[in-house]
């Protein structure tokens, strides 16, 4: 599967969000750099992150299926290929039907299992996002949420942040999730990624 030559050939899909339920087409084991066999869960999370190649911010979504059904492979391979095609282009995406340049959104990818803090999330998206070196010690959570404040507001089309492992035993539920979005910027947009069938109101 070239996810590249996937994202090439992307056009603007006017249909709303959807969850990832084809679980059948995702076969675990390792987190490879092109997972094959995932072409139709591929085309739904590249549907749903479509409005990138127009520089605007996709909204918020939750990637679910059971324990290793590759959820977590083909996410980080997604934001990979996306990352790297947004530096080689020096965050300008270009694609056959839209000439216009259009500055691309950088992903960020959060393994809440290992960010087990409200300082070592803020913490973590902030380095991805700066060259320097963010200091682990010596500061603390208001002014490392500060920090991310002052570089969200100066990025032209916002971040798309991946949080791996949401509702896990060892990651954080969905309303802590809720809870460490709410006071960033609103040019910032997540993809949850976890087991559990999030729940619907009748």
């Amino acid at each position: 599967m070239d996810i590249d030559a996937r994202i090439e050939r992307r056009r603007r899909r006017d249909e709303g969000p959807r969850l990832v339920q084809d679980y059948e087409s995702l076969s675990p084991v390792a987190h490879i750099e092109e997972p094959s066999d995932r072409g139709p869960v591929l085309e739904q999370l590249l549907d749903h992150l479509d409005p990138v190649f127009d520089g605007r911010l996709p909204p918020n979504a939750y990637v679910h299926g059971p324990f290793g059904s590759g959820k977590t492979a083909i996410v980080t391979a997604l934001f990979s290929h996306l990352t790297e095609l947004s530096t080689r282009a020096q965050s300008v995406i270009y694609t056959s039907t839209r000439a216009e340049s259009t500055s691309a959104p950088e992903f960020v990818y959060v393994d809440v299992r290992e960010t087990t803090s409200e300082f070592a999330f803020y913490h973590n998206v902030l380095d991805a996002l700066v060259e320097e070196s963010v200091p682990e010690h010596g500061i603390g959570t208001a002014e490392i949420r500060t920090r991310l404040h002052d570089v969200l507001r100066a990025s032209r089309a916002g971040v798309v942040v991946g949080v791996d492992h949401v509702s896990d035993p060892d990651g954080i539920d969905s309303g802590d999730l809720v809870g460490l979005f709410a006071g960033l910027p609103s040019n910032v947009s997540w993809l949850a990624i976890g087991r559990e069938r999030p729940r619907t109101s009748r």
